[in-house]
């Protein structure tokens, strides 16, 4: 992995971006790309706050990033600290702690202070990134027989995609707060890829039929950064993600000069392995903490 470059003040800071911070991780890296665009990101000096008013049932929308994660023994300031930079400015209330530094791949060694956090009534979050060069996914995985593949376009193809989204709502999240919660984050994506940043596919069971599978691909200073990808459970084992993944790195390498791709997940499940039988490779871990908000 190609570190990112580094100025004697700031052994995060970009001269290219004007001095702004530049985190080591790709995940937080391509993650900044959504949240500069959509929402307000403050840097503290040792953290950054991120903020998301358009959509405060966005958890991971209101974040406070540290730059180096916290002893253990702080464990208790920085949730205070959360709750008085990023909770009360956004009337949330939720918390989302997390920091860069994926370079920390023994897990052993952070688990003090995600116990520390846990003691505190938050869960732990482990987090995998992965990436690939774009031509290696672009080249491989045709649809499967019957599927069509094509970019979301139409309001139709738009309300599809919601409904199709609703079917990953987690437990903690009630029918009408995620349903919320993934309009903004639709209406988000649909502004930016009206400014040139991405596009959404759709994988549909034939020319009139059904969206079995979807996902969105962003692109920034040469990262692509997959969103989520997801296949209708009656319609997973049929190759339709692989073959989502390969169109979107072929738009993303075409149209938007992506030379290599991110995708986020979490640990030890089917669509971290299913990155890796694509060519993903692990390129780093992540590790936070979180608490949903009620409703």
């Amino acid at each position: 992995m190609t570190p990112p470059p580094r100025t004697p003040s700031d052994p995060h800071s970009d001269q290219a971006s004007g001095g702004r911070y530049v985190p080591v991780s790709l995940g937080l890296r391509t993650d900044l790309m959504f949240h500069r665009f959509e929402g307000d990101v403050r840097d503290l000096g040792d953290a950054l706050v991120v903020r998301t008013p358009r959509v405060p049932t966005y958890w991971w929308g209101h974040v406070l990033i540290g730059k180096r994660p916290p002893a253990p023994g702080d464990a208790p300031a920085w949730l205070e600290r959360y709750r008085t930079e990023v909770a009360e400015p956004s009337g949330v209330a939720s918390v989302a702690i997390t920091w860069d530094e994926p370079e920390r791949r023994d897990a052993a060694a952070i688990e003090p202070t995600l116990d520390a956090f846990t003691a505190l009534g938050l869960e732990p979050v482990r987090l995998v990134g992965l990436a690939a060069e774009s031509e290696d996914v672009a080249a491989g995985a045709h649809p499967p027989s019957g599927i069509e593949l094509r970019s979301i376009a139409s309001q139709h193809e738009w309300d599809a995609l919601l409904e199709l989204q609703m079917l990953a709502r987690p437990d903690a999240a009630t029918e009408a707060s995620h349903r919320d919660y993934r309009r903004r984050r639709l209406e988000l994506y649909r502004e930016m890829i009206a400014a040139g940043l991405g596009a959404w596919f759709g994988a549909f069971d034939g020319p009139r039929g059904p969206l079995v599978g979807s996902l969105g691909v962003f692109v920034e200073s040469g990262l692509g950064r997959y969103q989520h990808v997801f296949t209708h459970p009656e319609h997973r084992g049929r190759g339709v993600a692989s073959a989502l993944l390969a169109a979107a790195a072929r738009w993303a390498a075409r149209r938007r000069g992506a030379r290599r791709l991110i995708i986020v997940a979490e640990q030890d499940t089917t669509g971290h392995r299913l990155y890796l039988a694509r060519g993903f490779v692990e390129v780093e871990r992540a590790a936070g903490v979180s608490k949903p908000g009620a409703g």
